[in-house]
C-alpha cells in the first residue's frame, strides 16, 4: 500500500341623552310691573315683586299659571303670562342629537359583535394552530437538546450476524466488479449534527473492521459509489434513514474544519495552498502549471479528461491542526482507526512530475490524507481500510426521549 500524502510539515493548514342643556332653556327672564285690577281689600296700592324664574315645563298652545303667595300678603294673586315663544332651533338639535346618538348606539353596538366574534374566531384559529404546531415545537425543543456525540438508538433493518453480498474491487484481478460477504454486526449510533440538506445524521461510534480494499482506476472511478452501495446495503432503515459512507463534508462539518480544501507539492517538496480564482474556486492544474511548470506524465483515469482539466484538491487534517474545532476530535479521530472516506482526492506533485488519483481516507494518527490509487505515469495501487457508515434520518424523523441506556429514541414528527 502507498499513501501519496505523508504527514509533511506543512505551514499553511487550515431580531342629555337625557341629554342635559345646559342652556337652561333660553331661561327667560320676566321682569313684568304687572297692574292688575285689585278688589278694594287694601286701601294702599301693592306692587308685585319681580323675579326670575325657569320654567319647569312647556305647555305648547296654552298660557302657563304660575300661583305665587307672597310673603306679608294674605291674598293669593293670579297672574297669566303671554305665551312664550316656541325655540325650534333647539328642538331641531334635540332629535338631530338623539339621531345621532341612536346611529352611534347601533353601529357600535355592530362593531362591538363584530370585534367579538373577530377575536373568538382568531382565538380559536390560534388555538387550533397551537395544537397542530405541539409536536413540532415539541419535537425541535427536544432536537435542540440533542448534541454532537450523544447516542442514537437506531436499528438497521439487516440482522446483525447474517451475511449480505454486496460489490467489491477484485484487486487481484484488474479491480473488476466483484461480489463479497458482510456481515452487519452490532453497532452503537451517535449524533454528528446536520448534513447540507439540512437532515439529521448518525454514524458509528467507532470504524466497522471490514477491510474493504479499492484500487486502480476503477476505484477513484467508482470508489464513492460502492462505498455508499455497501453501507446502504448493511444499514439503512427505511422507517427511519438511509445509509451512505462518511465523506469529506461530514469531516469537515463535525471538526469546523476552516484550512486549505486543496494544496499541491512544489518543486522543493514544500507543501503549498492551491489558489482560488475570482468565484472562490480552486483552479485547474493547466492554470497552475502555467506559474510551476508542465506535468510530463499525463495519463488520466478518464481517457475523455486532461490532466490540466483536475484540480489538485488534496489536503491533510490531523489531530493538532489549527483549522480545527478540537472538542469535536475523537469523534472523527477515534484511536487508530483506519478507515475509507468516499470522497475523491487528486493531489499533484512538483516534485515528483506526477498527478496521483485515490480516495480519502482517516489514516490513524496521521488523520485525513489522500490514498494512492492511480498515478499519472500509469501505475495502479490498492488498499484495503475499514467503513464507517452515515445514517441520514428521514424528514419526517426528530428525536423523542432518552431509553434507559441514555441513548435518545427516534419518533415520528
Amino acid at each position: 500500500m502507498n499513501e501519496e500524502q505523508n504527514n509533511f510539515s506543512q505551514n499553511n493548514l487550515q431580531n342629555n341623552n337625557g341629554i342635559t342643556n345646559n342652556q337652561t332653556l333660553n331661561n327667560q327672564e320676566f321682569n313684568q310691573n304687572i297692574n292688575p285690577v285689585q278688589p278694594t281689600i287694601n286701601t294702599q296700592t301693592q306692587q308685585t315683586t319681580s323675579f326670575q324664574q325657569a320654567p319647569s315645563q312647556m305647555n305648547m298652545g296654552q298660557p302657563q299659571q304660575i300661583n305665587t303667595i307672597e310673603n306679608g300678603n294674605s291674598n293669593n294673586q293670579i297672574f297669566t303670562t303671554p305665551p312664550k315663544k316656541i325655540n325650534i332651533g333647539l328642538i331641531i338639535g334635540i332629535v338631530v342629537a338623539v339621531a345621532v346618538i341612536g346611529v352611534g348606539i347601533v353601529f357600535g353596538s355592530k362593531l362591538f359583535t363584530n370585534d367579538n366574534s373577530n377575536n373568538i374566531n382568531n382565538n380559536l384559529n390560534n388555538k387550533e394552530n397551537s395544537e397542530n404546531n405541539t409536536s413540532t415545537n415539541n419535537s425541535e425543543s427536544l432536537n435542540a437538546k440533542v448534541k454532537i456525540g450523544d447516542k442514537v438508538a437506531y436499528t438497521p433493518s439487516t440482522t446483525e450476524n447474517e451475511s449480505y453480498e454486496c460489490s467489491a474491487f477484485d484487486v487481484k484481478n484488474g479491480y473488476a466488479e466483484i461480489k463479497k460477504s458482510y456481515k452487519p454486526g452490532k453497532q452503537n449510533w451517535i449524533y454528528i449534527g446536520e448534513d447540507e440538506n439540512g437532515n439529521s445524521i448518525l454514524t458509528t461510534d467507532k470504524a466497522i473492521s471490514f477491510d474493504y480494499d479499492i484500487g486502480g482506476k476503477n476505484g477513484y472511478l467508482y470508489g464513492e459509489q460502492k462505498l455508499n452501495e455497501l453501507c446502504s446495503s448493511l444499514y439503512s432503515n427505511t422507517t427511519y434513514g438511509t445509509a451512505r459512507s462518511i465523506n469529506i463534508q461530514d469531516i469537515i462539518r463535525v471538526l469546523n474544519y476552516t484550512g486549505p480544501m486543496g494544496q499541491y507539492s512544489d518543486k522543493n517538496l514544500q507543501w503549498q495552498d492551491t489558489p482560488k480564482d475570482s468565484n472562490g474556486n480552486l483552479i485547474n492544474i493547466g492554470e497552475l502549471s502555467k506559474e510551476l511548470g508542465t506535468i510530463t506524465n499525463t495519463q488520466t483515469p478518464e481517457s475523455n479528461k486532461k490532466l490540466e482539466d483536475y484540480v489538485s484538491n488534496g489536503f491533510q487534517i490531523h489531530k493538532e491542526n489549527e483549522y480545527i474545532n478540537k472538542n469535536n476530535i475523537d469523534i472523527i479521530f477515534t484511536g487508530y482507526d483506519e478507515y475509507w472516506i468516499a470522497s475523491q482526492n487528486v493531489f499533484i506533485s512538483y516534485y515528483t512530475n506526477t498527478a496521483s488519483f485515490g480516495l480519502k481516507a482517516i489514516t490513524g494518527v496521521f488523520g485525513v490524507k489522500g490514498i494512492q490509487l492511480f498515478t499519472s505515469n500509469g501505475v495502479e495501487e490498492y488498499a484495503s481500510y475499514d467503513i464507517r457508515p452515515v445514517i441520514v434520518l428521514n424528514d419526517d424523523i426528530t428525536f423523542g426521549e432518552k431509553n434507559s441506556n441514555n441513548e435518545w429514541t427516534l419518533i415520528n414528527k
